[in-house]
């Protein structure tokens, strides 16, 4: 952090204090209040579960109050992670349904999360309604131990899955950028060239005649086509893809949240496909 960003921190502007101001009361609209609302009920929906079980725990297994604190922490987040992670791996595996190396393994997540399920619900049954079996209650922490150690390990596999499709479609629009400044070099060169020999002024530029810069000039324009032809053939493979969404009566919204484009690309391809 530099040292007007700590000044400002420490000390607001005015400017700084305005922004903020702005900034919360474009925030604050019914919208905005019901985005934060739903943002915050996923914490507080396994709260009720978290708080029986810490109760039991605490009245049957006769565990002391911060044992029962860290059993409720665990029964919250763990359930939270579970649902996250699954529903997390199935709108990856719609966004890559024809790469079925880059699946994620959705039925393992939902297959954790109802252990967690099962585990907490017999928690909360055995200690509350069979007290005479609360010896074996114990038996399900080690279940939800293996439940959030395969859960973060999977969470761990799909962020790396995640960075390396990141770091490929980086590296596609570097080479991209790159083919884009070598061409407006080329066409730089080829128009001074041009103008210098209209001049009448000769100048070592590194190009020996207007052929090696044509010459030039071919390669980038055979680099740009193939790209172009690249790009040509992955608009064709997302309007098939759009078409077979479509067939299955899914709106425009619905194969956006596939991740198969933007919004703005859907409603063209749909357009183009309704035209033609």
């Amino acid at each position: 952090m530099n040292l007007s960003a700590t000044n400002e921190l420490w000390q607001p502007t005015l400017r700084s204090t305005i922004n903020e101001m702005l900034k919360w009361r474009k925030s604050i609209t019914e919208d905005g209040i019901i985005d934060f609302i739903a943002s915050l009920s996923p914490w507080l929906a396994s709260s009720p579960s978290a708080l029986f079980v810490q109760k039991a725990a605490i009245s049957h297994l006769h565990v002391s109050d911060p044992l029962g604190w860290i059993i409720a922490v665990v029964i919250e987040t763990l359930g939270l992670t579970t649902t996250h992670t699954a529903l997390a791996f199935h709108k990856w595996n719609r966004a890559h349904p024809d790469e079925p190396e880059k699946q994620a393994p959705y039925g393992l997540a939902v297959a954790l999360a109802v252990v967690y399920v099962v585990v907490t619900l017999c928690l909360i049954v055995v200690l509350e309604s069979f007290p005479k079996f609360s010896p074996y209650a114990p038996i399900m922490f080690p279940m939800l131990a293996v439940v959030g150690a395969v859960n973060l390990a999977m969470r761990s596999h799909h962020n790396q899955r995640v960075r390396e499709e990141s770091k490929a479609v980086d590296s596609e629009r570097s080479r991209r950028w790159e083919v884009e400044d070598e061409e407006r070099k080329f066409k730089h060169k080829l128009t001074e060239k041009k103008l210098n020999a209209k001049l009448g002024i000769s100048v070592n530029d590194g190009v020996n005649d207007v052929n090696d810069v044509n010459d030039a000039s071919l390669t980038v324009n055979d680099t740009v086509a193939k790209m172009l032809e690249g790009r040509q053939r992955k608009t064709e493979e997302r309007r098939q893809r759009v078409a077979e969404f479509a067939a299955q009566g899914m709106t425009a919204q619905q194969i956006v949240d596939a991740g198969v484009g933007s919004i703005n690309t859907i409603k063209k391809d749909m357009q183009e496909l309704r035209t033609s």
